[in-house]
């Protein structure tokens, strides 16, 4: 194989790219760049939406366990379940059903009583048990942003919402 020595560029020609090749580059990087750009508010709404419903699953969680946990009181021959976090929040066994109780929760999903902290809503309902032996039934709903509102055919002005139904058993102490 031969190897050539001198090599010509021809005169007022120097080596490097064209204009024309230049300004293809710039347009692939620029249109890679907006492209890029353009999926950010995507990612960052992924990242919001996630963190609410972990706070969400979590305040529901927290509340779940509050109503599972609730003793039974008995004065003057009445039977009572109560969460004392829960304004109001008490269910006669055998009585009518109870609630529903709107709570104001913050972005970590704990009960917050401030308007201007809280970020969530919850509503919570109450069946309770018919008697000393058998369980009640109790309804969370929990959506976000606060503003939302539960109505009978579903959440309003709710970005999104988590919901959990379960029955429990009075708890005699």
């Amino acid at each position: 194989m031969k190897m050539r020595k001198n090599v010509r560029v021809p005169a007022g020609r120097v080596g490097g790219f064209t204009l024309l090749e230049t300004a293809m580059a710039l347009g692939i990087i620029a249109f890679a760049l907006v492209s890029v750009f353009a999926l950010l508010p995507v990612g960052l709404g992924s990242i919001k939406s996630s963190s609410e419903q972990r706070a969400a699953a979590s305040a529901l969680r927290s509340l779940q366990a509050r109503i599972l946990a609730a003793p039974v009181v008995s004065t003057n021959g009445s039977h009572v379940q109560s969460v004392p976090e829960i304004v109001g929040g008490e269910w006669q066994i055998g009585g009518a059903q109870g609630g529903p109780w709107r709570i104001g929760l913050n972005g970590g999903g704990h009960m917050e009583t401030v308007s201007g902290l809280q970020s969530m809503v919850a509503i919570i309902t109450v069946d309770p048990p018919p008697s000393r032996t058998e369980a009640g039934r109790a309804n969370i709903r929990i959506a976000w942003p606060v503003a939302a509102q539960w109505t009978a055919s579903g959440w309003t002005n709710a970005q999104g919402f988590t919901e959990s139904s379960f029955h429990f058993l009075p708890r005699w102490e």
